[in-house]
């Protein structure tokens, strides 16, 4: 069976399940260090990066955009995901314009920006 991460698999993404990021927050905080120089860092917690429908849109003070684009089926564990990386990693690092969530999921990707697209 496919599973939701070989049918949304986007350049430079990273999978990091729901439920290990507090684990693996220090690999996280390093691919956001690693992209603080470019514009868009490619990275994801629970599925992948991705672009459109993200809350939190606007550029971060450096007038960059996002570094890291958080990405899951509905759009539920992808915003919790992101209050986390604000908590752990702090405003600097994963402030708003710099970690954002794309509302609505795979599922809401799939309906506005993919359009015909398998879902699982």
């Amino acid at each position: 069976m496919t599973t939701q991460v070989e049918l949304f698999s986007f350049q430079g993404a990273v999978h990091v399940p729901f439920e290990q990021l507090d684990a693996r927050m220090d690999e996280v905080r390093a691919l956001l260090l690693a992209g603080a120089g470019s514009a868009q860092g490619g990275s994801s917690s629970n599925g992948h990066a991705g672009e459109g429908g993200e809350r939190g849109q606007e550029e971060d003070e450096e007038g960059e955009g996002p570094r890291l684009v958080v990405l899951c089926r509905r759009g539920n564990n992808s915003q919790r995901a992101v209050l986390r990386l604000r908590q752990a990693l702090g405003a600097g690092l994963a402030g708003p314009g710099k970690v954002v969530d794309v509302v609505g999921g795979v599922e809401e990707w799939v309906r506005k920006v993919d359009v015909g697209a398998p879902c699982l």
